[in-house]
């Protein structure tokens, strides 16, 4: 017998509004509830009930584990809310175990087991068994293999997982385990005393090396495996393992990441291009633009907020979006890439700049202060500054030689490629050089490489900035050879939409020229992937354990939605997973069959 189930917001069992229609069974399941072929018998009745008039009686006349779905109906949640999932239940002498699934995905790790019990029509129930209440601690982000990215505290490049707390209380860890297979829930064990603080990112290293532990650095003694793979976290339920939140990666390139986005669910997840261990995630398909635009490293004449004297370098942002810096690196020195991660909160706007202080002093770093301080300084005889991703990729990098006595080197014009000695410190303000070329060459924003379908446009806003007084006109041009149906619209939009017969690999040079004297220019590049219109051959179709695999080609850069519907009379379809950004030419999905049919299509965005 069921009763009662509810999925509300929060963590109070009846303290919101319940997202399940009719989940009192007071009304008909004709319209509200659907029933899998092996619970077709299961009915409304009076005589067992907790509240109202009527419960559910499941009858099953097989493993319902084979239909996967049993007794069923679509709610629509919230990406990123917390939400209580109860129910009441009665177990039966033949019939003692129920499991509630959150979607056809994810399943919760509460199976229930209940002794069986009597009834007591009439009279109170003899007996009622409350779940526990689940933490709000998640697999966030794996690595299986980590070829360019952070270190772990032996230096080395591993495996990680990454472990996030999105409560507002403290987790302690003890007695709880990672595991990367389901047949051994207790492979690994969480060290006593091991708390993950709310908000918290923490990463653990799946490297098989648990000798390395030290601390915070926590090593697991298995190993993830490359391409494909699990993760589980593991937590006591009753005296017994429950799977807390799990994933399964699969097609996972070297470098790249997979986990949940937003950050802490288990619904949504992707693969990511540019893992962020011990930060927020982020779906960048491409590192940010960003300059290094001018530095002092022996600096008497601009000072502090507090009216010191340190070191400083400035970071410009020649785009037209604002820029995200969380999560990147700055260094001083290229073969430690990774000695200053940028905390959450910094964000340069369009064609803004940042101040940068190199005075060893991370602490000062608040809400408060709109600069940027890191743990290292600057030599004045000469040294590095270099902005990276993520994972080590260059984003600018400079080199400078003696910097003694109030000496400012700078871009100019900003973020231009042009590095000179400057007229006067500009900190957060526009280069001034000492001397100015008679006309100097525009600068084109660099073009990121593309992928589109047959019948998609591609529409790109070629961007490009001249310094030279008074402002001049800038005229683009596409240079051979360049493929048919390329043009410019409104000076700077550059449109294509590609014909069938174009599918393939292209490249598109674009040039620039001002009107000065004499004129000047700069071209840059960018390459065009067009694919054919999507397909799902019948060929990269297979069915194991009820669980359908789809796989087809796709486009770099392109993406897909597979989507579904019972009948094709149906008014709509639905996504059988969130959109996926194809990272490679070929994508495999997966969906867990739930009624006899379903129809399907591949739709490119």
């Amino acid at each position: 017998y069921l009763d009662d189930i509810r999925i509300e917001e929060g963590w109070v069992v009846g303290g919101g509004t319940n997202y399940v229609v009719n989940g009192g069974f007071e009304a008909p399941l004709a319209g509200t509830w659907n029933l899998g072929t092996a619970v077709q018998g299961s009915t409304r009745v009076s005589d067992v009930v907790r509240e109202g008039q009527y419960s559910l009686r499941l009858v099953s006349t097989g493993r319902a584990q084979q239909v996967l779905t049993t007794l069923w109906q679509p709610v629509v949640l919230k990406t990123g809310v917390v939400y209580t999932v109860s129910f009441w239940y009665w177990p039966s002498l033949t019939l003692t175990n129920v499991e509630v699934y959150v979607t056809t995905f994810v399943r919760s790790n509460v199976n229930v087991n209940a002794g069986a019990v009597y009834r007591s029509p009439g009279a109170a129930n003899p007996t009622e068994r409350p779940l526990p209440e689940l933490p709000g601690v998640y697999v966030n982000e794996v690595q299986a293999e980590n070829v360019g990215g952070v270190v772990d505290n032996y230096g080395e490049r591993e495996p990680w997982v990454e472990l996030y707390n999105g409560g507002s209380n403290a987790v302690d860890l003890t007695g709880w385990y990672l595991t990367d297979t389901y047949t051994n829930l207790g492979r690994w064990a969480f060290p006593a005393g091991t708390v993950l603080g709310p908000g918290e990112y923490r990463v653990v290293w799946c490297d098989g090396q648990v000798e390395q532990s030290a601390g915070t650095n926590l090593h697991t003694n298995f190993r993830l495996t490359g391409g494909s793979g699990s993760v589980a976290l593991v937590m006591p339920v009753d005296g017994q393992l429950g799977v807390l939140d799990y994933l399964n990666y699969t097609n996972l390139a070297p470098g790249q990441s997979y986990g949940d986005y937003p950050n802490g669910q288990m619904f949504y997840r992707q693969k990511f291009m540019y893992p962020t261990p011990g930060w927020a995630n982020n779906t960048d398909l491409a590192l940010p633009v960003v300059r290094i635009n001018e530095w002092m490293a022996d600096n008497t004449i601009v000072p502090t907020p507090d009216q010191r004297f340190e070191d400083w370098f400035e970071l410009y942002n020649p785009t037209t979006n604002i820029v995200n810096l969380q999560g990147l690196f700055l260094s001083d020195n290229p073969s430690n890439k990774f000695q200053f991660r940028i905390p959450a909160g910094y964000l340069i706007p369009p064609r803004g700049y940042l101040l940068v202080w190199a005075d060893n002093r991370p602490e000062l770093n608040s809400t408060n202060d709109p600069d940027l301080h890191v743990n290292f300084a600057l030599s004045r005889r000469g040294e590095a500054i270099g902005l990276y991703g993520p994972d080590g990729a260059v984003i600018d990098e400079v080199i400078f030689g003696d910097m003694t006595g109030n000496v400012v080197l700078g871009r100019y014009p900003d973020g231009g490629a042009l590095i000179t000695t400057l007229t006067r410190p500009t900190p957060r303000a526009a280069n001034v050089a000492s001397v100015v070329p008679a006309n100097t060459p525009p600068q084109l924003a660099p073009l990121p490489n593309r992928g589109l379908l047959v019948g998609q446009t591609l529409q790109v806003t070629v961007l490009a900035t001249d310094a030279d007084q008074p402002p001049q006109n800038l005229t683009f041009s596409l240079l051979p050879p360049t493929p048919a149906g390329v043009i410019f619209t409104n000076g700077n939009r550059l449109v294509w939409t590609p014909a069938p017969a174009q599918v393939g690999t292209h490249q598109i040079v674009v040039k620039v020229t001002d009107d000065g004297t004499p004129p000047m220019s700069a071209t840059n590049a960018m390459q065009i992937t067009v694919g054919a219109l999507p397909q799902l051959p019948p060929s990269g179709l297979s069915l194991a354990n009820g669980r359908l695999s789809l796989t087809f080609s796709t486009v770099p850069g392109v993406t897909y939605r597979l989507q579904y519907k019972q009948r094709l009379t149906d008014a709509t379809w639905s996504d059988v997973a969130p959109a996926t950004n194809a990272p490679g030419t070929s994508l495999t999905l997966q969906d867990n069959l739930t009624a006899p049919q379903r129809f399907y299509r591949l739709v490119a965005e």
